[in-house]
């Protein structure tokens, strides 16, 4: 990638003239069985983006070496609160996706997977705090194109962020990294689209050593801030390791590699790292290097090439993939959007209201809130799934369906109700807990129906809820609970319902 601007003007114009093509999904489930995966086995102008140097270890090429008299520099950041820079990230992957079976194990076939995304933004740093303790960090973003164009077999998804959302906030504290959108709740794809990119640009200047290094010394980084890094909820191997490769005139390179270690007995560990996502175990390898600005002490590009083996768990399919991604950063003098007038227009607070997500009833006839465990699993014009995963453990399903139309007086009882809830669990069906019928404000009329039973002497307790609107549209949505987790499921596990508004048609 020699021509670096042209080639994210070229990407981004791939990446969204048109429409999306296809769409992946699971196959459908029917909420009113109580049958699911836990109980079945442009270029600003004027902005001065810097050139890499060519990686030795992601060209084939090393950069000719100069300032041969220097063997030591000082690689501490320069960043503060208000420091504002312009942004380039660009991704390319590809690899193997395999299917996940309703008991989350991996099928043997696979369909290639191939990504390609890209993103520019304006990034003004709010909070820079590294001195003492964890880190604290917060930066507040507009973006002026981020999107990805990914290919599974013959279905082609595009996923981009749009204008409402293009103002984003991204928070680093207590070892966690969090996004958000001062704008409102994300929609689900648009939130994954952000939060797993890897390598989040507001960590960078955490590979820094912090101090003066000479050349060919080493240094490591947390397994926290690893972990953050490649967005894994946890890492156990870390074997990552930096070292002082080159000081060019005012630029110093960065190599970082994994390096195992040896046991007691002298005998090699292995260097892979081992983590884990979304009760997904995870084998990475990575290799990649940064480059410093002497003069203005600030990380300005990076190029990582991760190969990444991840199990299928049930939210997700198992992969097998490499991606590689650069990023550039120019420091800006100042801020050309993210001035102070126009920060005090935002809710950069990270409460409840902008941390849900958002499903907007582009593919089923319906719209509801839910928190950011709840992963969606299937998606199509009769259904919608969810999978509530809290620690890698599966705690409940949400699945939620569309019933046929409901004539005038023709709505079945309570009773009647019961009577086929009852018949579709079959031997699951323990007994009837209670049961409630109402209306909603917007005047829907709803059976409320909860139920205890077991499945292969595993406890569960079903929600059930039969919404049927004035006009006579009517949904159901069914949860699936672990009785043994019912204190994670809480009151969080019901925003589906709470916020759930059926789209009725137009009449004719």
């Amino acid at each position: 990638m020699n021509n670096y601007k042209t080639c994210i003007v070229f990407l981004f114009l791939f990446l969204f003239q048109g429409e999306m093509n296809g769409q992946t999904g699971r196959p459908a489930t029917d909420p009113r069985m109580g049958r699911g995966v836990l109980n079945t086995p442009g270029s600003r102008p004027g902005v001065p983006v810097p050139k890499a140097l060519p990686s030795q270890r992601l060209a084939q090429q090393a950069p000719a070496s100069r300032g041969r008299g220097r063997t030591s520099c000082v690689l501490l950041s320069s960043r503060t609160a208000g420091t504002t820079d312009l942004v380039e990230v660009v991704m390319e992957g590809s690899g193997t996706m395999n299917p996940v079976s309703e008991a989350g194990s991996d099928d043997a076939s696979g369909e290639k997977m191939e990504v390609v995304a890209g993103f520019r933004y304006e990034e003004r740093t709010l909070k820079y705090k590294t001195d003492g303790g964890d880190p604290d960090l917060f930066s507040v973003r507009q973006f002026e194109q981020a999107g990805m164009k990914q290919k599974i077999g013959d279905n082609i998804t595009r996923t981009v962020l749009d204008a409402s959302r293009k103002n984003t906030g991204c928070q680093y504290k207590e070892k966690k990294l969090l996004e958000f959108s001062p704008g409102g709740p994300l929609k689900s794809d648009q939130y994954s689209l952000l939060s797993e990119l890897p390598f989040n640009s507001v960590l960078l200047d955490l590979l820094l050593p912090g101090k003066e290094v000479r050349l060919g010394e080493e240094w490591g980084i947390s397994a926290d801030l690893l972990a953050s890094l490649l967005n894994l909820e946890a890492v156990e191997n870390n074997t990552v390791r930096f070292t002082l490769t080159a000081i060019i005139d005012d630029i110093a390179e960065v190599d970082f590699y994994l390096q195992g270690g040896k046991n007691e007995k002298g005998e090699d560990l292995p260097s892979t790292i081992s983590g884990a996502w979304q009760g997904a175990s995870v084998s990475t390898n990575l290799e990649g290097k940064y480059q410093f600005d002497l003069r203005n002490r600030r990380l300005t590009w990076l190029g990582v090439r991760i190969s990444e083996q991840r199990s299928g768990s049930l939210v997700e399919p198992a992969l097998d993939w490499t991606a590689v991604v650069r990023i550039r950063i120019a420091r800006l003098g100042q801020p050309e959007k993210l001035n102070n007038d126009f920060l005090e227009t935002l809710s950069l607070k990270t409460d409840s209201d902008n941390l849900r997500l958002f499903y907007d009833g582009k593919n089923a006839p319906w719209t509801f809130y839910h928190t950011r465990n709840w992963r969606i699993i299937e998606d199509n014009a009769r259904n919608t799934a969810l999978c509530l995963v809290v620690g890698g453990e599966g705690i409940a399903q949400c699945n939620i369906s569309a019933n046929e139309q409901v004539k005038e007086g023709k709505m079945p009882s309570m009773e009647f109700y019961k009577k086929e809830l009852k018949k579709g669990l079959g031997e699951r069906f323990g007994r009837f807990v209670k049961e409630s019928e109402f209306k909603t404000e917007d005047g829907d009329l709803v059976y409320a129906v909860l139920v205890d039973g077991k499945f292969e002497e595993q406890s569960f307790r079903w929600l059930y809820y039969l919404i049927t609107s004035p006009e006579g549209c009517q949904s159901s949505i069914m949860y699936e609970v672990r009785a043994d987790k019912l204190e994670k499921f809480n009151e969080s596990g019901l925003m589906i319902f709470n916020t759930f508004k059926m789209i009725i048609p137009e009449a004719k």
